[in-house]
């Protein structure tokens, strides 16, 4: 902190600067999180993680929200370990916050709490399956959206926004080292009951971001060079019905057809690795000439999620290594 002499001295160990920076980064983490994330590699990962945090929370370093009994705990950064972070020159990697500005940042509306400890699930599950891949690991997950966000054009046809060009927040971006190179995915998690058109709107300025060549530039390439530089967007959904809309609308009004991987909540925290992804083009293909094909129905029908559960082929994320 400018201008500021105070040192603060904590007895952290080297798995709680770990802990510390993926909160700084987080702003909020789950119990079960935590777990997840630092304390895989202990017989018992809840039970130890719970003992440390209690220690931490002794210490001043981290605090909990108010919660009701039964509530998860929501963890969260004090003055103190943000200071001490600070000090000992942990979060270079990062953009330089005051104390001011990261409390600000830190305090989490009771709005926006649900949809943050969502992604932080989503990345809980997926982190620690990619890293027991042989060969595999994931060099970045960030869940700090200002840290990815692009700017990008709606096409000139465009005609279901009447905005022309957005900045577009990530809710996550993965950078997964696989034996052969490095794969990258941008994270959206959507649990509303938004309209499709929300998520249609996105994968449209994804494609568009890949298309002006922007993420190539980004990554030290050059616009021309492009195809170098792939990306998927992974979005996650509360339920097949909503996957399937979203396919739907995808199919019927973008072009948007294998960039974009869709799966429910329940499937990635469940199966991460397992073959749950849904894309646009297995979609047609299964409802083309059926009575949900996209040009007669596009209003949820109960037999249709079970007829494409039945039929739909899934992908495995990390199945093929291109």
């Amino acid at each position: 902190m400018p201008g500021s002499t105070k040192k603060y001295s904590a007895r952290l160990q080297p798995r709680d600067y770990s802990i510390l920076i993926g909160l700084f980064e987080a702003r909020l983490m789950s119990l079960d999180n935590i777990a997840a994330l630092y304390f895989q590699d202990n017989s018992k990962p809840y039970e130890s993680a719970k003992k440390r945090i209690q220690d931490l929370k002794k210490d001043g370093i981290v605090k909990e929200r108010p919660r009701e009994q039964r509530e998860p705990s929501h963890l969260f950064l004090t003055k103190k370990a943000f200071l001490t972070l600070q000090n000992e020159n942990k979060l270079g990697e990062y953009p330089r916050l005051t104390w001011k500005s990261f409390e600000k940042r830190v305090r989490v509306s009771e709005g926006t709490v649900e949809h943050e400890m969502q992604v932080m699930d989503v990345k809980a599950a997926l982190e620690p399956a990619i890293n027991t891949l042989p060969g595999f690991k994931v060099g970045q997950f960030s869940t700090w959206p200002i840290l990815y966000q692009f700017h990008a054009e709606y096409p000139r046809h465009w005609q279901h926004d009447k905005l022309t060009e957005k900045i577009l927040k990530p809710d996550g971006y993965i950078s997964i080292k696989t034996p052969k190179h490095i794969r990258d995915f941008f994270l959206e998690v959507d649990l509303s009951n938004e309209v499709e058109r929300i998520l249609g709107n996105k994968a449209v300025l994804y494609q568009e971001y890949y298309n002006s060549g922007e993420f190539a530039v980004r990554n030290g390439g050059v616009r021309e060079e492009k195809e170098k530089f792939p990306f998927l967007v992974l979005f996650v959904v509360q339920s097949s019905e909503r996957r399937n809309e979203a396919a739907a609308w995808l199919l019927k009004y973008t072009k948007v057809l294998t960039q974009v991987w869709l799966t429910t909540i329940k499937e990635i925290t469940t199966d991460p690795l397992g073959d749950i992804w849904v894309r646009p083009t297995e979609y047609r293909d299964v409802v083309r000439g059926t009575a949900y094909d996209i040009d007669k129905h596009l209003k949820p029908h109960s037999p249709r999620e079970a007829f494409i559960e039945q039929t739909i082929q899934k992908h495995r994320l990390l199945a093929i290594d291109p």
